[in-house]
């Protein structure tokens, strides 16, 4: 199957396949949830990679301030608060994986990023997700090694930085 059979468009849950990615989400990533618990979202977006027939990729995103998560205030700039874009479920089926379907979606989301005014996308990935890990240091991501779930998981935390904002400087 050639690359340009799969299209990468942003779906809602007006999109008539949506059960199937209600479905996909269910084999592979543990559920689509509507509200993601403990986030202040802004937006929520979700990219998929698809043929005629068949997801064969997605990728899910969240608008949210930059420091709360962190239980830190708000990054504000002029009184500004700066938005991040933060990937919440990437994912490719491994038959399809290699052919630059995670490479469209990320740039996509770096697109949507860019669109909704948000500083930077981040995302995180446990260690043994080393494809995602090279994936993302080949486009350009800056990373930072950090611990999840108390200690026990190790992980790379990954930004990309989207905008310069004029508004910054003095």
């Amino acid at each position: 199957m050639a690359n340009d059979e799969i299209k990468i468009n942003e779906w809602d849950s007006t999109n008539p396949r949506w059960s199937e990615l209600e479905q996909f989400f269910d084999n592979y990533k543990e559920g689509l949830q509507e509200i993601i618990r403990g986030y202040d979202q802004r937006d929520s977006r979700v990219l998929v990679a698809n043929t005629e027939c068949q997801i064969v990729g997605m990728l899910r995103l969240i608008v949210i301030p930059i420091g709360p998560e962190n239980d830190l205030p708000a990054v504000k700039i002029n009184d500004q608060e700066l938005l991040q874009a933060k990937v919440m479920n990437f994912f490719v089926l491994p038959e399809f994986r290699r052919r630059g379907i995670g490479r469209r979606l990320q740039q996509q989301a770096i697109s949507v990023a860019k669109s909704l005014s948000c500083y930077q996308l981040v995302s995180f990935s446990y260690d043994e997700h080393r494809e995602n890990h090279r994936l993302k240091l080949s486009m350009g991501y800056a990373v930072q090694p950090e611990f999840r779930q108390n200690g026990k998981a190790h992980g790379l935390f990954f930004i990309m930085p989207l905008q310069v904002n004029d508004n910054f400087t003095d």
